[in-house]
């Protein structure tokens, strides 16, 4: 191994009106070295994002120096950085979904098989296959991207970013919303690639990926450097109490009154295409949690009790009462809140303001005889941004703006306003840090406790343990087991049902 790292970064700086997002101490430096996985961990808004924007040319530090293999390196674009052996791989999807793979592959990466404006399809085709070929999974290459699921389009997308072979490879929060053998995939994918003496820079906030796949973590909080330490010499509880600052609790369990009337419940329930025979009941207080791989159906049932798409048999009933619902307007109507996987695509507006994302889900609350009433709806926005530690600038500020956890938190935010009997979560933490995640744990117990029963959709299985009461896990459309929390199912227990 050389000497001189692979990348430098040497009193770093980036200021934003009103704010520093990172700041290095006087004299400090960060270095990355090849061969190696290194990943950047903390809560959301430590400044993890932003550093690696830096790195990657979308942004240019307020002060500092970066050095790429001992020589000065600051790109003035992404384009630059790319030239220069840097690629990025970001948390959500740029997919265009009217294109095929094969086309979105190629997408700014056109030079490749371009000559003065035209290009050879059979070129093209060759490098597509060549990025491909470095994933464990095939994808169709003349499939529409827009049809495909959320984590395959993150495949692509990691396969993008290896058409150019770059030697520093950028990965930030990929592993969000995958399924087990979607995040085996890109483990595999980011160890071939390290051992082939590439640089890995990988953001995650599922601790557990971090200390089996990383050979260093950097530790950030408030935009600083904590401490760099060796994966293997740590573990998840420590590098959490560093990001935190303070030891992180487990969620509690509580008793359900199990002769209670179900605020939710599904009898042989049957939507073509994703779900056979789902019978389970939710009761008052009580978080039912549902958990399998990603065709496991589990999102189908979400959507046939929010009237997102039609059953083809059996029931749901609100409150002892028959409902289908025929739009998510009449589940909203009935009490129903939906906080949906993809909170970008279906669960905000990107480039509308916080406290409007926060109306649209609440206007009886925040409106006065039909119209808005403009200081009851910032108000209303500005308690959730506190009690949820929503990092932004006011509820002025815009989706778009924020960091991933913190477009989650305003994404749960919308439907606390109301009160509402029945609250289904698809994967609430996804891209949360372990800081945010205990804050949302901490509100969904909050409106059990006051007697909401909550649809708990995870791809997280410590997330389903920890949270609870009932355990429902899906294969293949059909539901494979069901157990009460009490019975202390491990993460080996409920894998094996969903495989």
């Amino acid at each position: 191994m050389s000497a001189t790292p692979a990348l430098e970064l040497k009193g770093i700086e980036k200021h934003y009106p009103g704010t520093v997002a990172v700041r290095f101490r006087p004299g400090e430096k960060l270095t990355f070295e090849d061969g190696h996985i290194h990943a950047l961990v903390g809560q959301n808004g430590a400044g993890k994002s932003t550093l690696v924007s830096l790195i990657a040319g979308l942004q240019k530090p307020t002060t500092g120096d970066m050095f790429l293999r001992g020589e000065p390196y600051a790109p003035a674009n992404v384009g630059q950085a790319r030239r220069s052996g840097v690629d990025i791989v970001l948390q959500e999807p740029l997919i265009e979904e009217h294109m095929s793979v094969e086309e979105n592959l190629l997408l700014g990466r056109e030079a490749r098989y371009a000559r003065h404006g035209l290009f050879n399809p059979r070129t093209r085709r060759r490098f597509a296959e060549a990025a491909m070929a470095r994933l464990p999974r095939r994808i169709d290459l003349k499939a529409r991207a827009g049809d495909l699921p959320i984590e395959s389009q993150k495949l692509i997308e990691m396969a993008r970013a290896l058409v150019l072979e770059p030697k520093l490879l950028i990965v930030d929060e990929l592993s969000a919303a995958m399924s087990a053998r979607g995040v085996k995939d890109l483990e595999q994918t980011l160890r071939e690639f390290a051992a082939g003496g590439g640089l890995v820079i990988y953001i995650s906030h599922h601790l557990d990926e971090v200390v089996d796949l990383c050979d260093r973590v950097t530790i950030l909080r408030d935009g600083t450097i904590v401490t760099t330490l060796e994966a293997k010499q740590t573990n998840k509880q420590h590098i959490s109490e560093l990001m935190v600052g303070n030891e992180v609790e487990e969620s509690a369990h509580r008793s359900v009154n199990e002769d209670a009337a179900p605020v939710l419940e599904l009898k042989s329930l049957s939507v073509p295409g994703q779900c056979t025979d789902i019978s389970l009941v939710v009761r008052p207080g009580e978080v039912v949690g549902i958990g399998g791989l990603m065709d496991s159906g589990a999102a189908g049932v979400a959507l046939a009790v929010f009237g997102m798409i039609k059953p083809s048999s059996g029931s749901v009933e609100l409150n002892g009462t028959p409902v289908r619902f025929r739009s998510p307007t009449q589940a909203v109507s009935a009490g129903v809140a939906y906080v949906p996987a993809d909170r970008d695509r279906e669960g905000l507006f990107l480039n509308m303001r916080i406290d409007r994302n926060i109306d649209l889900a609440s206007m009886s609350w925040t409106s006065m005889a039909g119209f808005l009433d403009p200081r009851r709806s910032a108000a209303t926005a500005n308690k959730f941004i506190k009690r949820l530690d929503i990092r932004c600038r006011g509820c002025r500020d815009i989706p778009l703006n924020l960091s991933g956890g913190n477009r989650q938190k305003v994404a749960i935010a919308k439907w606390l306003v109301r009160d509402n009997r029945l609250l289904i979560l698809h994967n609430p933490t996804r891209g949360v840090d372990i800081g945010g995640r205990s804050e949302i744990h901490a509100v969904i117990n909050e409106l059990a406790d006051r007697g909401a029963g909550i649809l708990l959709i995870s791809d997280d299985l410590h997330e389903l343990i920890a949270l609870s009461d009932t355990i429902v896990t899906m294969r293949r459309g059909a539901v494979s087991a069901q157990m009460s929390n009490r019975a202390k199912p491990t993460e080996k227990e409920l894998i094996g049902h969903m495989l």
